[in-house]
């Protein structure tokens, strides 16, 4: 179903002239590592960046997506993952790819998928990535220490 949806986003691209191909599989799963990722699961979150097809994307989301399949701590995945999702917006931007997705509140539950959903859709400032690291970072923190905890 999430296919789906940002399928239909991306028909929307260039005015809907231009429409995209249909996502891979690998979109469907990145909120999942992101989720991970704010979890502090390190290891799950490794095997899934291996499992993500991206590398026939842009270079810069494949070499993102390898130092996610390596992080050795819930810092580095957190690096690793904001990496990844400023490598899709950067493609988003250039290609004027746009969601109808809304983003996520800005609360507890969502922090993490409301800083990497700024990197994926909205405008990217220079420090973007390494704050949506940190946020990612500091949900891990706390909630690697109680797992289960949301």
């Amino acid at each position: 179903m999430l296919e789906l949806l940002l399928w239909l986003a991306a028909c929307r691209c260039d005015g809907g002239t231009t429409p995209l191909p249909a996502p891979d599989a690998h979109y469907a799963e990145f909120d999942h590592l992101v989720d991970l990722a704010a979890m502090g699961s390190v290891a799950p979150a490794r095997e899934l960046a291996r499992d993500l097809d991206v590398a026939d994307d842009d270079a810069k989301l494949a070499s993102a997506a390898g130092y996610t399949q390596t992080a050795l701590d819930a810092e580095e995945l957190a690096d690793g993952v904001a990496a990844m999702a400023a490598a899709c917006g950067a493609c988003h931007a250039q290609d004027h790819v746009t969601t109808s997705t809304a983003r996520p509140p800005f609360d507890h539950e969502h922090a993490a998928r409301w800083a990497i959903w700024g990197l994926v859709w909205g405008p990217q400032e220079a420090d973007s990535e390494s704050k949506a690291a940190q946020a990612i970072a500091a949900c891990s923190s706390c909630h690697a220490k109680a797992p289960g905890a949301r």
